[in-house]
């Protein structure tokens, strides 16, 4: 019984872990991409390399991960 539970319990997870990695890439571009001389895309802030594996993975980021995490502050 446990087993079954542990398995549903898993599922649900990763129905919601797909459905908020769904709402991400699916959100418009607060700004639009930066980029330097030699076509690598930078941070709208800092103008600082936005590393291609972060661009990779949230292909809408316009900051790198440390202004991202200063944007999102309250």
């Amino acid at each position: 019984m446990e087993d079954i539970n542990f398995d549903i319990a898993l599922e649900q997870t990763e129905i919601e872990r797909e459905e908020s990695i769904g709402r991400i890439l699916s959100r418009p571009l607060e700004e639009e991409p930066v980029f330097d001389d030699t076509g690598n895309r930078v941070g709208f802030d800092c103008e600082v390399l936005i590393p291609p594996k972060r661009v990779e993975l949230v292909p809408h980021a316009v900051r790198c991960v440390e202004c991202q995490s200063i944007a999102e502050r309250p």
